[in-house]
């Protein structure tokens, strides 16, 4: 929770304006799937995709990744720390139209 706290909501501000209506999609995971996650949605008033378990070839996120990677294809990683911050720099760059297809 802790993780969608400081990151799903930083993110959903900047992707989607405040009209727009957007779901949120995980897998069937436990640790996403528990009462404490599902009350957590339910607060904050984020609808939630049903998701079988065991499909990542269907999740979008995929070409989201691909996205990136393509974008970071020529850059030298050296650190943790450098790849961490070049994937938080490019994921600010995605344009809203990538988000939205």
């Amino acid at each position: 929770m802790e993780t969608l706290e400081n990151h799903l909501l930083p993110s959903a501000e900047i992707f989607f304006d405040h009209s727009q209506d957007w779901i949120f999609q995980q897998d069937g995971s436990s640790s996403h799937t528990a009462h404490s996650v599902r009350n957590w949605f339910q607060e904050k008033q984020i609808p939630v995709q049903p998701w079988c378990p065991r499909s990542p070839d269907l999740n979008p996120i995929e070409n989201l990744w691909s996205y990136i990677d393509h974008k970071m294809v020529n850059t030298k990683i050296t650190s943790v720390e450098y790849l961490k911050s070049v994937l938080f720099d490019e994921w600010l760059k995605v344009p809203s139209d990538i988000v939205k297809t």
